[in-house]
């Protein structure tokens, strides 16, 4: 019950009008589905899976809402003009509402919006300072000829305070950094909220106030990667005492008010399959973002850009749906930190896993995370991933981390349940994980999904 309204707290603000049932395997017929996969969990059939924790990117289940607007009719293609389509129309009345950016480009990925973005705001030979930036971003800005260079707090590496904000800039280190390479040296300054690398971890609005302060008096761009701004917003509400009676929206206007732009994948916080924005404050990078994306051929489609415009609305309509997908990450993270080695503090999509700490004093090296990912598999059904490629800072210190990916409104808590129990076994037991080895074959592609052997 609930004081302040006098009735029931509604825990889940939706209930299941469409369900996929799910087939029980036996773990004879996982053994035999790791074999085929050659022990890369990531090649499973979905149809043999149980929960699925590799991502939440794109995977969250739809609303009613979302279903009827993917039922209407299908407008023309995306031409030079998206401003002739009335899908466009109404995307750009949502976005300007509750972000404030006054241009934009929608693409088909946030991969797309990154690669544009670069081009236009990124000199070859300059530096980005960024916080532990997300791989793919970190891809485009080399391929333009750029150096990042991670100006993230040293607690960020700590993985067992409670520090609520391990993705915050250093100050004194952007600072330095501006001394020595000089202004007009550095493209921007780019800040990823939540930031995946060090455990989902966000950035606070304090410490990202203080940033735009310094890269202002620089005349250095603030660039934000977005696509978990609703989750990072969510974050500083629980965690930031002055934003604790603020809501989701305030705070996230006023997160986007300190950029000068930005780029987002829609596929976590948005809830949708696909799409991707540049956002921007300048019309003529705006203009050319846009032909861009269509010379790339990214641009989204009509029925993407509506299933977008209607999720907003919903999203912004009750804070119920941030708040129950936060803590049902912290109720998977509640089942497990006081057994596994989890990162501290709990993050907003993902509970990460310290493999060095899981496995001591013996890792499994190379291909730990796999490994674990493996065993995890065969006795439950349940698919995790290794996650992203780590940062250089992160691999000189030896960092291993698995992450359990937990899509929105997707899963109940007996789910996750399921996933503590299974991960408390695996840690119980984790002297009987086999290593695995990866097999070289030259017949194979480099950028085919790798396969292994066990030890």
């Amino acid at each position: 019950m609930d004081s302040a309204t006098n009735g029931v707290t509604f825990s889940v603000p939706y209930e299941m009008a469409v369900v996929r049932p799910l087939r029980q395997t036996t773990e004879p017929e996982r053994q035999a589905a790791l074999a085929r996969a050659h022990y890369n969990t990531d090649i499973i059939p979905q149809e043999l899976i149980y929960i699925d924790l590799s991502t939440d990117s794109g995977v969250s289940a739809s609303s009613i809402g979302q279903l009827a607007a993917a039922a209407q009719p299908v407008e023309p293609g995306m031409g030079l003009a998206s401003e002739g389509s009335a899908a466009y129309g109404r995307l750009a009345a949502a976005l300007q509402r509750y972000f404030g950016f006054e241009y934009f480009v929608p693409t088909t990925q946030g991969r797309s919006a990154e690669r544009i973005w670069t081009k236009i705001n990124i000199k070859p030979g300059s530096v980005v300072a960024g916080n532990l930036l997300f791989p793919s971003t970190r891809n485009h800005i080399e391929m333009v000829g750029a150096q990042i260079v991670d100006v993230i707090g040293e607690a960020a590496h700590d993985f067992v305070t409670d520090e609520p904000f391990k993705g915050n800039i250093d100050l004194n280190k952007l600072e330095q950094l501006i001394q020595e390479k000089g202004a007009g040296q550095i493209s921007c300054v780019y800040v990823e909220l939540s930031v995946n690398s060090c455990g989902g971890h966000p950035v606070s609005l304090d410490n990202l106030r203080s940033v735009k302060a310094i890269a202002a008096r620089h005349k250095i761009p603030l660039f934000l990667d977005a696509c978990r701004l609703l989750e990072n917003s969510a974050l500083i509400q629980a965690r930031e005492a002055a934003y604790r009676q603020r809501s989701l929206a305030d705070i996230v206007r006023e997160t986007c008010a300190l950029a000068d732009g930005g780029t987002m994948s829609a596929l976590k916080d948005f809830l949708v399959t696909t799409g991707g924005f540049i956002f921007t404050r300048d019309r003529s990078s705006q203009q050319k973002a846009a032909m861009q994306s269509f010379l790339d051929g990214v641009q989204l489609s009509a029925g993407a850009m509506e299933a977008i415009s209607v999720t907003l609305p919903e999203i912004f309509a009750s804070e119920a749906y941030m708040t129950q997908r936060v803590e049902q990450v912290k109720y998977l993270w509640d089942r497990l930190a006081g057994t596994v080695p989890a990162l501290r503090p709990a993050s907003g999509h993902g509970v990460f896993i310290d493999l060095k700490k899981f496995f001591a004093p013996i890792v499994p090296e190379p291909f730990a995370a796999e490994a674990l990912a493996a065993f995890v598999y065969l006795k439950s059904g349940i698919r995790l991933s290794k996650g992203p490629p780590l940062a250089p800072s992160q691999a000189a210190r030896g960092v291993q981390l698995l992450r359990l990916a937990v899509p929105a409104r997707k899963y109940l808590n007996g789910h996750m349940d399921d996933v503590a129990e299974a991960m408390r076994y695996a840690y119980a037991r984790r002297n009987e994980i086999m290593g695995l080895k990866k097999i070289d074959d030259p017949a194979r592609s480099k950028y085919d999904p790798v396969h292994f052997v066990t030890l």
